[in-house]
């Protein structure tokens, strides 16, 4: 008895389909936008976002260096925004020897962070070129805001997409399943995210 090659229950395993959404999704990345898919259980929300990683390790050329990093939110379960900005930060330098954020800061622990990103900016420019980019790709964030004690995490990584100073280095796709509307409770969604139904 044969078996079959395409096992479901392993995310990423020779995977096939969204031709479409992931080229909309890679033109949009370089056109300064960040994602979010949304679906049910076992759609392959997690399949996406593996394939999306490799992906943009091939878009990566000599004009622009891509840094995708998968982040699995139910291996991490941020319960602080402290704990939230210290996860972002070792995806931020993995696979360097630069030194993540150190924590500390409880009440500011965003702007801290921001303070943190300006200081090793010019050795991951050092490290990758002058137009490096990191793409968060965070695999069903809302498990987050069902521990962290308040919503300012999203608020602040609305800001720091959009407003802050190093808005042209760090784009997210992030998946959902029960929405945007799920992670800001005290304010308007993530709605600088275009989203996306699998």
């Amino acid at each position: 008895m044969k078996l079959n090659p395409y096992n479901s229950t392993k995310p990423g395993n020779l995977f096939t389909g969204y031709e479409k959404l992931r080229q909309r999704i890679l033109n949009g990345l370089n056109n300064g936008k960040s994602f979010a898919v949304m679906g049910g259980r076992r759609c392959g929300k997690t399949t996406l976002l593996l394939q999306l990683e490799k992906d943009l390790g091939i878009a990566s050329s000599a004009q622009q260096t891509i840094l995708p990093r998968f982040v699995d939110i139910q291996a991490e379960l941020p319960k602080s925004a402290e704990e939230f900005w210290a996860c972002i930060s070792r995806y931020t330098v993995e696979g360097t020897d630069l030194p993540i954020w150190q924590t500390g800061h409880d009440t500011q622990s965003y702007q801290a962070f921001l303070v943190w990103i300006k200081q090793i900016a010019p050795q991951m420019t050092e490290l990758n070129s002058a137009n490096w980019m990191v793409v968060l790709l965070i695999d069903e964030l809302e498990v987050a805001a069902s521990r962290l004690p308040n919503d300012d995490c999203f608020h602040n990584l609305r800001n720091f997409l959009m407003n802050s100073s190093f808005a042209g280095r760090f784009r997210v796709v992030i998946t959902s399943v029960g929405g945007l509307s799920s992670l800001i409770k005290s304010g308007s969604p993530l709605n600088n995210l275009e989203s996306h139904t699998l």
